[in-house]
This record gives structure tokens, sequence and C-alpha cells, in this order.
């Protein structure tokens, strides 16, 4: 887009107020309060897979939401948080799990899981 500079900060803890006041023009990214002023629109739906290192032992067998829940976790999270998507379902089916680390990036959550025994979420790209 010509004459658009683009400008990428570090997320706020409460997105509302920085729109409401000027200081970012646009939040992209997972909105889980949403202020009567501000319009959101649904870019796109993403799927989670999980990923581990070679020959972890989720790779043998069935992967079950049980085996999946048993193993150690790795949350990317920018503010810091350990429970996400994956608990409210896992929690539907009677199931939580252990989340050892919590990190700002999938880039170091990948870096991490490739080194031990921890799972990583990482968004995919949607089918089609």
């Amino acid at each position: 887009a010509p004459g658009v500079a683009l400008r990428f900060r570090a997320e706020e803890w409460e997105a509302g107020p920085a729109l409401r006041d000027g200081r970012i023009d646009l939040e992209i990214g997972s909105i889980d309060h949403v202020d009567p002023e501000t319009q959101v629109e649904e870019l796109l739906h993403l799927r989670m897979a999980a990923a581990v290192r070679p020959g972890h032992p989720l790779t043998e067998g069935d992967l079950t939401p049980d085996r999946l829940a048993a193993a150690e976790h790795v949350v990317v999270s920018r503010r810091g948080r350990f429970t996400g998507p994956l608990d409210t379902a896992l929690a539907e089916r009677n199931l939580r799990r252990r989340v050892t680390v919590v990190l700002p990036s999938h880039l170091a959550a990948m870096a991490l899981a490739a080194r031990s025994d921890v799972v990583c979420l990482l968004p995919t790209a949607p089918p089609g």
C-alpha cells in the first residue's frame, strides 16, 4: 500500500485503551475482550498442530487427547498466560495438561521442542 508505514509493537496487556487513545490504529491477533466502540473482523481461523522432536514418545502410536494431555507442554503467549484454547478443549474431556514453559514466540517454542520432550502447538494454514 503506497504511503503506508507499519510499525510492529509488542502486544499490550490491554489493547482497548491503546486503540481508543490513538497509540495504535490496528490490532491483529487473538482478541479476547472487545470494547463497544471497537470494530472486529475475523481474518482467518487457524488450526493448531502439535510439534515434537523426532523420536518423541508421541510419534509412536495414535495421538489421543489423553496422551497429549499427559505430555509436558510449552505454551506460546506474549502475555505470559499458561492456558489457552487447548486447555478448554481438554477440560471438556476432564483432562488437564502440564505446562512447564511459557515463551513469547513460536520460534523460541519450536527451538525448545526440537531439543526436549515438550510439545509445542503451532498454527497451521487452513485447509484448501
